[in-house]
């Protein structure tokens, strides 16, 4: 399979709608004799608020999720190994394909839908069975309910993280590398983080977009709207979930990512916001806290969660399969 067939370029364009920290979408995939191989593109890393590429291998994990949800929806087994070593190795996972019965067709919708939901979520803490449904499974998932000390030490520690990064002018310059903020730059990159996907209204990301640029993000008023948006959303949703893991590796980041988007698929059909909010785990001190707070494992991911009325569509761009798959 030196280069991908029909079906596997539907496969692909249906995987590459998965999440990753900034939008980034650092990944590549190189086609080979019987399968093909994931591959960091860390042209595409985040080094000031990702400098150990933590982020970027959970990112590939989602994406390697996503390519095995799509493949068994489209009739393929994908057999994954997982085979960074460092945090600087290109080749992430190796995947072995072969044809099989289609299984949970239903996920194609599910995977085209999902969206990260901002704003909107009910103060309403989640039901047990709801939690169970979403952690089925999975080790080292720890609910945090709505109103709970933990759940409030959280919420300040997002904030405060949150606060920290805006105002630090370098990791907010990195931001500023990956905002698209008008149709144009949209159309060119087909990447990073948008008016729309940030659920700022289309009036409001139409004057936006048209007056300014992504040198806007590097303003003091940009900037406490930013953290004014944040300080609303930690006081919405139904509580928090911690991924940990029990070593701190590659392999553990790429397997929490994994994790992470399949919760993210099963919210999406629950009707369940399902909101990263990682900035205090890209701090060293923000992370021991966190690792405290849960007692288990090193944390990889804080995700701020809560039922939604309208879970909305997705507008986050995505780059196109052309852009990123490779031959031998």
């Amino acid at each position: 399979m030196g280069s991908a067939n029909r079906p596997i370029q539907d496969v692909l364009r249906l995987a590459g709608r998965a999440c990753s920290g900034h939008n980034t979408q650092p990944w590549a995939v190189r086609m080979n004799d019987g399968g093909c191989s994931v591959i960091a593109d860390h042209s595409r890393r985040l080094p000031v608020v990702d400098p150990d590429n933590r982020e970027m291998f959970i990112s590939i994990g989602a994406y390697t999720e996503a390519l095995t949800l799509a493949g068994g929806a489209c009739g393929y087994h994908f057999e994954t190994r997982i085979t960074a070593q460092t945090p600087y190795d290109a080749e992430a996972v190796r995947i072995n394909i072969s044809p099989a019965a289609p299984r949970n067709t239903s996920v194609k919708d599910l995977i085209s839908q999902r969206r990260t939901v901002r704003n909107g979520m009910q103060c309403k803490e989640l039901k047990a069975i709801d939690v169970a449904f979403l952690t089925a499974g999975f080790d080292r998932i720890t609910y945090l309910p709505l109103g709970s000390d933990k759940a409030n030490k959280l919420k300040d520690m997002a904030l405060e993280y949150f606060v920290e990064q805006t105002y630090n002018d370098i990791a907010q310059k990195e931001i500023s590398r990956w905002t698209r903020l008008s149709s144009g730059e949209i159309r060119t990159h087909r990447d990073g983080l948008t008016l729309a996907a940030m659920d700022v209204g289309p009036l409001t990301s139409l004057l936006m977009g048209f007056f300014m640029d992504r040198r806007a993000v590097m303003s003091d008023i940009y900037r406490k709207k930013s953290i004014e948006l944040t300080g609303r959303q930690v006081n919405e949703g139904g509580g928090w979930l911690v991924i940990s893991t029990k070593g701190d590796r590659c392999e553990d980041w790429i397997s929490a990512g994994r994790q992470f988007y399949r919760m993210a698929i099963i919210s999406s059909a629950e009707n369940i916001g399902f909101h990263p909010m990682s900035q205090m785990l890209e701090n060293k001190n923000g992370r021991k806290e966190v690792r405290s707070l849960i007692g288990d494992g090193y944390p990889q991911m804080t995700v701020r969660v809560g039922y939604v009325g309208n879970y909305g569509m997705p507008s986050s761009p995505r780059r196109d399969i052309s852009d990123y798959v490779l031959s031998h």
